[in-house]
């Protein structure tokens, strides 16, 4: 069984995406937050995340800070970045912490 994480402050994004998730892993366990404090602290009480999908533009999370939070407190968590921002030097930074942008075409 699979563990997801959605991490975004926008409620009918991070709904959607956890439509997605429950339609094609329809028994996976799925967490969801929408600050970085409170995804730190679902992320230290949840040892099994499989993947966590991260807004960079979250509360308390500004530039790439949630990101490198995220990454320091748990490099073992595979991390997927789902954001609206396309500026290729964010992109590049984002990569350069170990994090994933999901193929759009992919997720149909």
């Amino acid at each position: 069984m699979y563990h997801f994480h959605v991490a975004d402050d926008h409620p009918l994004f991070r709904n959607a995406i956890l439509e997605v998730i429950k339609r094609h892993y329809p028994d996976a366990v799925v967490a969801e937050s929408m600050d970085l404090d409170s995804t730190i602290r679902d992320l230290e009480n949840n040892d099994e995340t499989d993947l966590l999908l991260l807004d960079l533009h979250m509360p308390g999370s500004q530039d790439l800070f949630g990101l490198i939070m995220v990454r320091e407190k748990f490099p073992s968590i595979p991390v997927a970045i789902i954001s609206a921002d396309e500026d290729a030097t964010t992109i590049n930074r984002a990569m350069g912490h170990a994090a994933t942008f999901p193929n759009p075409a992919r997720l149909k």
